[in-house]
């Protein structure tokens, strides 16, 4: 929920437990403003742009670079982004919670208390690092004329 005067929440969802060697994978994540509990059916309408942001990251063998998936919205309305083969979650893997964000893009207050229905949707697997980046070979000369001009004097 963003109350008034706010730009932004985080929301911890619950993670679920992986065998050994998975850990949990982001698919998805689908919000929507909520339109029935107390008056946000009334508020709703007053909803200027935003987005959500959940923290997943690209694995490298040293290194974990985080790369949001991330979905806009223009007002009231349902968004959502995916990652149909899932995505790492990286340094807070084994954690018990996700943290979600949902921030009124813009700067500017909330002016009505907006409230949202967060779904984030995921598996347990096993995750994907990228393979070590191969050092180029290094070029070889390139054979200029003075090797042709040996090949025309034997000939000649």
């Amino acid at each position: 929920m963003i109350l008034v005067g706010q730009t932004s929440v985080e929301v911890e969802l619950c993670l679920p437990d992986c065998a050994r060697r998975t850990e949990f994978l982001v698919q998805g994540v689908h919000v929507g403003p909520e339109i029935v509990i107390g008056g946000t059916s009334i508020d709703v309408v007053n909803l200027p742009r935003w987005g959500v942001s959940v923290p997943v990251y690209e694995l490298h063998p040293s290194a974990a670079l985080q790369v949001a998936l991330t979905a806009l919205g223009q007002g009231a309305e349902h968004i959502s982004a995916t990652i149909p083969a899932g995505q790492s979650i990286g340094p807070i893997s084994g954690a018990a919670t996700l943290p979600v964000h949902i921030t009124l893009l813009g700067g500017t207050p909330a002016t009505h208390r907006f409230e949202f229905n967060v779904h984030v949707t995921g598996v347990c697997g096993t995750p994907f690092v990228c393979p070590p980046i191969a050092t180029a070979a290094k070029p070889r000369a390139a054979r200029g004329k003075k090797g042709a001009r040996k090949k025309a004097a034997r000939k000649a």
